[in-house]
């Protein structure tokens, strides 16, 4: 097996653990999350609960779909670009020949494994459309057509994202500034616009957990993104370089932004409890999860390269465990002062 192919091989089966574990982990975590909202504010059935969750597992499976097709696609076109420049050099015939050619006009069309996975991809994109649309209609119903549409054009939107962020020209999620849009989608559109979906109106004290669980979720997305600084900078595109905060700022700087996602994401979820005057105990119980993600943070600070995917996975798991925590302790709050005295 070639180097090439190796490489190929290793980063397929690193793709499929993240979207195995990892990377389904923080969907998960924003369904409980964002059902223990509802759940204390108004009224969170089982299957709207259901829902959510495969709705948003679909959403972040599209993305890492579009991830493992997005690399592929540069992997490609670095390959074109090189045998092109080889080409340039030797003008005979036999010289040509030692090289194996590439159609760059063809771009990743002839790889079958490619073929494939855009095929999952649009098969992805097309089921999250489904599980959005009905989520969508299980909440709102039949008789707001206006909002139905309105929500499932925010929820379009949301799959278009996910695709984008690591396809196309923009690939914001290669960009120094793709943690403010990742920020600016889960905690407005996603938490937010969850939470209204769920309850049918809004209540300002959302914006805190909201604030919060972004946070939480640039620093899932940062920490990833340290994680493949090498395997990022492989990727030479001089038209549309991956400006990712490592490789532009520095590991220094990325460490920064994911001490102060972290450390803002704590301060905004324990502040919601407090907002709302809750006191007993039991209310602040997530809390408990806040030791494991001071500990990554000091953990990142002392790492190698080779410790990072460790330490991403604790960070993800404590993050959905205290999601569950979450919603254990504050969806159940409104139970009333006989049940938790609160």
């Amino acid at each position: 097996m070639s180097e090439d192919n190796q490489q190929d091989q290793n980063r397929k089966g690193m793709l499929s653990g993240m979207i195995s574990a990892q990377s389904l982990a923080m969907p998960i975590a924003f369904a409980l999350y964002t059902g223990a909202l509802a759940g204390y504010f108004g009224k969170l059935g089982f299957f709207e609960l259901i829902l959510l969750a495969l709705a948003a597992v679909s959403i972040q499976v599209v993305s890492e779909m579009a991830r493992i097709v997005g690399d592929q696609t540069d992997r490609q076109d670095a390959k074109n670009e090189y045998y092109e420049r080889k080409f340039a050099q030797f003008k005979n015939y036999e010289s040509k020949n030692r090289f194996q050619t590439f159609d760059p006009a063809a771009g990743t069309a002839g790889s079958l494994d490619s073929i494939k996975n855009r095929s999952v991809l649009m098969a992805t994109a097309a089921i999250s459309l489904v599980l959005g649309y009905s989520l969508i209609i299980y909440c709102l119903g039949t008789n707001d057509l206006g909002g139905v549409w309105m929500a499932f054009a925010i929820y379009l939107a949301l799959v278009a994202a996910a695709i984008l962020r690591y396809m196309g020209t923009w690939k914001f999620g290669y960009k120094v500034y793709g943690n403010a849009i990742v920020f600016a989608l889960v905690s407005i559109a996603g938490v937010m616009g969850g939470f209204y979906l769920l309850t049918g109106t809004f209540i300002m004290v959302v914006v805190y957990p909201a604030i919060g669980f972004g946070a939480f979720a640039v620093a899932a997305a940062n920490i990833g993104d340290i994680e493949r600084e090498n395997s990022d900078a492989d990727f030479e595109d001089t038209d549309n370089p991956r400006t990712t905060v490592p490789l532009s700022a520095g590991i220094n700087a990325a460490m920064l932004l994911q001490t102060a996602s972290l450390v803002l994401g704590m301060i905004w979820m324990a502040s919601f409890p407090m907002a709302l005057g809750l006191h007993h105990i039991w209310s602040y119980a997530f809390m408990v999860m806040f030791v494991p993600i001071i500990a990554s943070i000091i953990r990142t600070y002392r790492a190698k390269p080779k410790d990072i995917p460790g330490i991403r996975t604790s960070l993800v798991v404590a993050m959905l465990i205290m999601s569950a925590a979450f919603f254990l302790s504050v969806a159940s709050a409104n139970l009333g002062a006989a049940f938790l005295m609160v």
